[in-house]
């Protein structure tokens, strides 16, 4: 599918999907004018369209603007919308369109609401903010507080398990209910999950909102509260973080620049974060960080680090381990070894982990499947780690 043109109004695809007519949307124009609300606030108030389909339009707007679906697909999309009734799930499948970020939100939506995690009224309520800041659902939901952080880094976890064919949905879905029912046990052996540390290696594309986040640029209640505005105001993510000061004019262009290189294959989305938060503040152009990239990441630094491999699992972060990680090296200590003499994970979970880790180091695992063999370890208390990869089917 092409997609080429980013830059289309709510009012061109309101009137050229016919959801509205071009006399009702210049009978709208004055007022909108006249009081300051944005126009498709007042079609709605005018009984012109209604609030769900006016949804479907700004997530349509969202996704054209983000290079990840065709001004073209998207209009006849909402022409069903508008013909039809139907969810733009179905619209996309009956024109045969593809659209791989929306149709993954949906289905890990349909996940969590299966597993009874949320109600069909959160998620729809959500859904729309996730397609807009293009933040996956689940974080969205730990931002919002309508899940535990641990239920959503379960949840991120499974869904790149299950794309990748190493999980199936059943297990899936019992795992997330599993760990939403055990969140103490998770606790009490000191994990505290992080969503956004979820491995962007996979990935093929990143939204501005993402990439944001995670150079460091914003942080999750700026982002979140942008958004309901932004929904409200129908102006797209970035240009409501400048108006109201979150970022500057320069950040959000380079944040543009950055997220188009990342669509044209010319940056890979786990370098591009490195890029932004080098530049944030810094003075640093845009070019030169770019070409600092492999300088930027320190070699130590790689998911095979223990230190980094347990902060990816929630065990800490790289920081707790800065000091003795010195001290190591002093002493030509490998961290491994120092941080299993001081004891520092739980007791009863430290073996698992630590042979996670081999198995990681050889290949045998990758990082997904390790965060979710450990979180489903450490919220069943069932700490047999070969027992627990022969039923997933991982041995």
């Amino acid at each position: 599918m092409t997609k080429r043109s980013s830059k289309i109004l709510v009012g061109d695809l309101l009137v050229k999907s016919e959801l509205v007519t071009l006399a009702q949307f210049a009978d709208a124009m004055p007022v909108s004018l006249k009081t300051g609300l944005p126009v498709g606030r007042v079609l709605i108030a005018s009984g012109f369209l209604d609030e769900e389909k006016f949804k479907q339009v700004l997530t349509v707007q969202s996704l054209i603007r983000d290079h990840l679906l065709s001004a073209e697909a998207g209009v006849e999309a909402l022409k069903l919308i508008a013909r039809d009734g139907c969810s733009l799930t179905q619209a996309l499948s009956n024109l045969g369109e593809t659209c791989d970020y929306f149709d993954s939100t949906n289905r890990l939506g349909e996940i969590l609401a299966e597993a009874g995690i949320v109600d069909e009224a959160v998620l729809e309520d959500t859904l729309a903010v996730s397609i807009t800041t293009g933040l996956p659902l689940a974080r969205v939901l730990a931002m919002r507080g309508n899940i535990a952080e641990a239920v959503a880094y379960m949840a991120l976890c499974a869904q790149c398990l299950i794309r990748d064919g190493k999980l199936d949905r059943e297990t899936a879905i019992k795992a997330i209910k599993l760990v939403n029912e055990n969140l103490d046990s998770l606790q009490s052996m000191g994990i505290k999950s992080r969503p956004g540390a979820i491995s962007l290696r996979k990935a093929n594309s990143l939204r501005l909102g993402e990439l944001l986040l995670l150079s460091g640029m914003v942080d999750d209640k700026d982002i979140i509260a942008a958004v309901e505005e932004g929904l409200t105001d129908e102006q797209p993510l970035g240009k409501v973080l400048t108006r109201v000061g979150i970022i500057s004019e320069v950040e959000l262009g380079q944040a543009l620049a950055i997220q188009e290189m990342i669509n044209n294959r010319t940056l890979n989305p786990d370098d591009a974060t490195y890029v932004l938060s080098s530049v944030k503040g810094s003075g640093m152009s845009l070019s030169k960080a770019i070409s600092q990239t492999d300088k930027l990441k320190d070699g130590e630094e790689e998911l095979a680090s223990i230190d980094v491999f347990l902060a990816f699992l929630g065990l800490g972060v790289e920081a707790d381990y800065k000091a003795l990680k010195e001290s190591c090296k002093q002493n030509q200590t490998s961290l491994l070894d120092c941080i299993k003499e001081e004891k520092r994970l739980d007791a009863k979970l430290a073996k698992p982990v630590f042979d996670c880790y081999e198995l990681y180091r050889s290949g045998k695992l990758d990082d997904d499947q390790c965060a979710f063999a450990v979180h489903m370890m450490a919220a069943s208390g069932q700490l047999d780690l070969a027992d627990l990869l022969k039923r997933l089917n991982w041995q």
